[in-house]
């Protein structure tokens, strides 16, 4: 009996089974770059399109030249991006906000104000203004 189940296991060997997943995945796989990754790129420096209908207290800056002082300006955030690319914000008594970047400090609109130069070093700001020769260094605390 035994003789006969070895000669049938030997001449019939039994192959391994094939087994195909049933399952398709139909999403890629998450890494790194997938999960850190925003969709969608805003720049914290650029005010929000819906402001008007928001809770932000955020004024809208409407600067006079005459009006216009760097002693009343106070740094309010930095934000630095890339290779040494800096931006800072910052606001006026009136709380108004305004941006430091590329040398300039532009208002709500995206428009330089005129005769005032900036530059970032470190974690200060120095903001000159060209007419009144006026100068202020702001550091965050």
């Amino acid at each position: 009996m035994n003789v006969f189940i070895l000669i049938i296991a030997l001449c019939f060997p039994v192959k391994a089974q094939n087994i195909y997943p049933n399952v398709v995945i139909s999403t890629e796989s998450k890494n790194v770059e997938n999960i850190y990754k925003p969709n969608n790129y805003r720049d914290p420096m650029v005010m929000p399109a819906n402001l008007k209908e928001s809770n932000y207290n955020i004024k809208i800056s409407t600067v006079s030249s005459s009006s216009f002082s760097v002693k009343d300006l106070s740094l309010v955030g930095m934000l630095q991006y890339g290779e040494g690319v800096k931006e800072a914000l910052v606001r006026d008594g009136n709380m108004s906000v305004y941006t430091v970047k590329d040398g300039k400090l532009y208002n709500d609109k995206k428009k330089p104000i005129k005769d005032i130069k900036c530059f970032i070093k470190n974690n200060q700001v120095v903001i000159r203004d060209l007419k009144s020769k006026e100068e202020v260094i702001l550091v965050i605390k």
